[in-house]
């Protein structure tokens, strides 16, 4: 896919190696850096108010006739007035009007660092045009058939929807160097390598002060850089690794266009209402799977600011907020904000009354995190709102969010159809109910409720006691009776005899046991969803 190298920009070094120059035998009198003067266009002039009818980047062809009889501070004048219209150099033919270039000429241009050229012998000027408007325009060509490779190698990935990576990767081997894209803050978003961010070392920030095209990044080394608008809005920049030339600065120029298509389509903006949207879609991504590719997901993620560094999680949050009003749209403004105070950047949506919450965070506590998020969404919400958070098992990446996200969100539903009553819980607190939840419906998981509890259960509906409720306190409570009364709100001797009942009814009850302690509570666990009536669940 590599396009062959267009016509590099033709300099006037370039110029003066020309046959056609060449026969002039040309001297240089003044300037330096020949070789880095882009020639734009060659003019042809005798007037003396010549400067003001130039763009800049030609170079002047004249025999010196508008210059004859001028004095002394008029050569410096016209001198100093085509440097300032950034002529790319003056040529004066010798030997028609001039038999050697005015000393104030040269002076003049010495100091205004313009090359001036001396020709010491005689060229039809028609034959100089002729040759160099050939070369540039044969240039603007090649310029044009390589920007329209670079446009269909992009088309690709655009119309495919393969991501931000995916574009990277095409614009690296178009520009046969790294690419990386940063957003406005400075943060690195993706890289052509797939390289994900590791915090703040060297290469992983550009200046958001630097010019269009070129740049020296955080590591040195010289590179082409675009910048990127989304709807008008600036957004980051483009940073093509490899040292400047023509191929490397169109692919950044049409590159900068793809990157901010593919932005635009995702709904990416800078902040705001569009932000929270493109986060909210994001994240029902994420939770439903709904994604061509990880590197799809990454992309997406970063540009928001939700960037996976080293020594980070990636975790997934259910929050259940109970009360009265403001509207959904108030709480999910609310959780957003909370949640980006967390996290520093956070993905938000609502879904079926819950919230679904992921973020990136340094934590070896996600019930602490859990709390911190609780209390970050208490000061943003009216009083009187009760907030409940559940997390889901923290991630080493992006695209397993739906896994946290999933396990987060069961164990929330959970919580509160058994009525746990905890602001903060571990998905894996209620590892057993999710599973056992799975089968909620399953005739085998009644069928191993009525094995081990059928005679309290029978004995319960027909007397009206509360015998499988006491032994799933005590089983609660770590098998404390005195713990396990206070629960109940009983005397200890009331519960000595529901405990002797509880034994005759099943045959004898030894709670030491491993394998029948395990088996009693595993049923005490599918009764309570069973009774909780908790749908089966899907992962």
């Amino acid at each position: 896919m590599t396009p062959s190298h267009t016509a590099a920009p033709l300099t006037v070094a370039d110029l003066l190696e020309l046959p056609v120059l060449q026969r002039g035998r040309p001297e240089v009198l003044a300037g330096t850096d020949l070789e880095r003067r882009e020639v734009r266009w060659v003019h042809t002039s005798e007037i003396y108010e010549i400067s003001p009818l130039l763009k800049g980047g030609e170079v002047l062809l004249t025999t010196g006739l508008g210059l004859v009889g001028a004095s002394p501070a008029a050569l410096r004048s016209y001198a100093a007035g085509l440097a300032e219209r950034s002529v790319a150099a003056l040529v004066l033919e010798l030997g028609r009007t001039f038999t050697s270039p005015p000393a104030d000429l040269v002076s003049a241009a010495q100091d205004a660092g313009m090359p001036l050229i001396a020709l010491r012998g005689i060229v039809p000027f028609v034959e100089v045009t002729e040759a160099v408007h050939a070369l540039l325009l044969s240039g603007e060509v090649a310029r044009l058939r390589l920007g329209e490779r670079i446009a269909a190698a992009l088309t690709v990935p655009l119309l495919a929807g393969s991501g931000l990576t995916a574009i990277l990767r095409v614009l690296a081997e178009l520009a046969g160097c790294p690419v990386r894209l940063f957003a406005g803050d400075g943060h690195l978003v993706a890289a052509s390598d797939g390289r994900r961010p590791a915090g703040p070392v060297a290469g992983d920030r550009v200046p958001t002060a630097s010019r269009d095209h070129t740049e020296t990044g955080s590591t040195g080394a010289v590179g082409v850089e675009a910048p990127i608008d989304v709807f008008g809005r600036p957004w980051g920049r483009l940073v093509i690794g490899g040292p400047p030339n023509e191929v490397r600065t169109l692919v950044a120029e049409r590159g900068a266009i793809a990157v901010a298509l593919e932005l635009g389509r995702a709904g990416v903006t800078a902040a705001g209402p569009g932000r929270q949207r493109a986060g909210s879609r994001l994240l029902r991504d994420i939770f439903g799977r709904q994604y061509s590719s990880a590197d799809e997901l990454v992309g997406r993620a970063a540009a928001l600011g939700v960037v996976l560094r080293a020594g980070q999680h990636a975790v997934g949050l259910c929050l259940a907020v109970d009360g009265g009003p403001p509207s959904t749209a108030q709480v999910v403004s609310a959780v957003s904000s909370a949640a980006d105070r967390v996290f520093g950047a956070a993905l938000v949506t609502e879904l079926d009354g819950s919230y679904l919450v992921a973020g990136c965070a340094v934590s070896d506590d996600p019930r602490a995190l859990g709390e911190q998020v609780a209390q970050a969404v208490d000061a943003e919400l009216p009083a009187g709102r009760v907030v409940a958070v559940t997390c889901g098992p923290p991630v080493t990446d992006i695209p397993s969010l739906a896994r946290s996200l999933r396990a987060a969100r069961e164990a929330s539903v959970l919580a509160r159809r058994l009525g746990s009553g905890l602001r903060t819980l571990l998905a894996s607190d209620l590892g057993v109910h999710r599973l056992l939840g799975r089968f909620a419906a399953d005739p085998e998981l009644a069928a191993f409720v009525d094995e081990q509890l059928g005679p309290l259960l029978d004995h319960d509906a027909a007397r009206g006691r509360e015998l499988v409720r006491t032994l799933d306190t005590l089983l609660a409570c770590g098998l404390s009776k005195a713990a396990t009364a206070r629960s109940l709100g009983i005397r200890r001797q009331t519960l000595y005899q529901r405990l002797a009942t509880i034994s005759a009814l099943l045959g004898g009850l030894d709670l030491s046991s491993r394998e029948r302690r395990t088996a009693i509570d595993l049923a005490l666990v599918g009764w309570r969803l069973r009774t909780a009536a908790v749908p089966a669940t899907g992962g």
